[in-house]
């Protein structure tokens, strides 16, 4: 099998179309079909079939789609490597990224750490929720992702500490408090954060028990409803907008409460020199695990 056959594989399946694909690739569309016909011929498996709904994976597809991208990660890996032999530091690195704690806080200092660093390192972000970018980095579409810890599915570095506050319009009663205990939130109506803190706000809850009125994903929603007096809400320091807008004030927790957030990647032994250059510039040691 080609590179030329996997690649035409993966995209006629994210895109759905043989035309989409071969827009990609740069390749007429009868091209990228026969490149995947000739990879079915080598596998001697069905990968796709046509049917009302378009083109979709068969369930053998599915697992060799995880494979291929493998294979096209790996073969990458191999060229970055030999690039770096010969002491060239080009390459790229997919970059997966959440909300404002990493995409407004964490990731410019690093990006710019690494444009001085190695100047020929091309990188692309790819924004989505906690969940997304987990799955991106399943799927093999990303080389390395945010991710909130503790994460057990991949190799992890640990590189901040973030801690929880409640979020309350500047007129409440508790604005007045310095840290606020998270019994005093039971009689209260509540905004849940449906972003990657959830899990962490939700253990919080559990000791108050408050009516949660609103599930809100945006941050910037959250804290406009939280502005008009329609609840309060726990997120994380790193994720609020800075400066708060006027008539919200952020109170921290009693006892602290911390969210740890790390970079993850699907496995530290098969990271490329570019990956491995974005780690070493995000502060992250090789070898050194969350």
């Amino acid at each position: 099998m080609t590179d030329a056959q996997l690649q035409a594989f993966v995209a006629v399946a994210d895109h759905g179309s043989f035309t989409a694909a071969g827009r990609e690739l740069g390749m007429s569309q009868s091209a990228v079909s026969k490149a995947v016909t000739a990879l079915e011929e080598v596998l001697r498996v069905t990968l796709l079939v046509r049917n009302a709904r378009g083109i979709q994976l068969t369930e053998v597809g599915e697992t060799m789609m995880v494979r291929a991208r493998e294979v096209l990660r790996l073969k990458a890996s191999m060229r970055d490597e030999a690039e770096a032999a010969r002491r060239l530091r080009r390459g790229s690195v997919r970059v997966g990224s959440f909300g404002t704690t990493s995409s407004r806080r964490l990731l410019p200092p690093i990006l710019q750490a690494l444009a001085r660093g190695y100047p020929e390192i091309a990188v692309s972000v790819v924004e989505g929720s906690d969940p997304e970018v987990e799955q991106w980095l399943r799927e093999g579409k990303l080389d390395v992702g945010f991710v909130t810890l503790p994460n057990e599915e991949f190799d992890t570095f640990r590189i901040a500490r973030d801690e929880l506050a409640v979020l309350l319009p500047a007129a409440h009663p508790l604005a007045g408090e310095d840290r606020i205990n998270a019994m005093q939130l039971a009689s209260l109506s509540f905004i849940m954060s449906t972003g990657g803190c959830e899990p962490a706000v939700q253990q919080l809850l559990r000791e108050a028990s408050p009516e949660v009125r609103y599930h809100i994903r945006e941050v910037h929603t959250l804290v406009e409803l939280v502005q008009q007096g329609a609840g309060v809400a726990v997120k994380p320091m790193l994720s609020l907008p800075d400066p708060l807008p006027p008539g919200v004030v952020c109170r921290p927790l009693d006892p602290p409460r911390m969210r740890e957030v790390g970079l993850a990647v699907p496995r530290e032994r098969d990271t490329s020199p570019a990956c491995r250059a974005f780690l070493r510039v995000a502060g992250v040691r090789r070898g050194v695990s969350a």
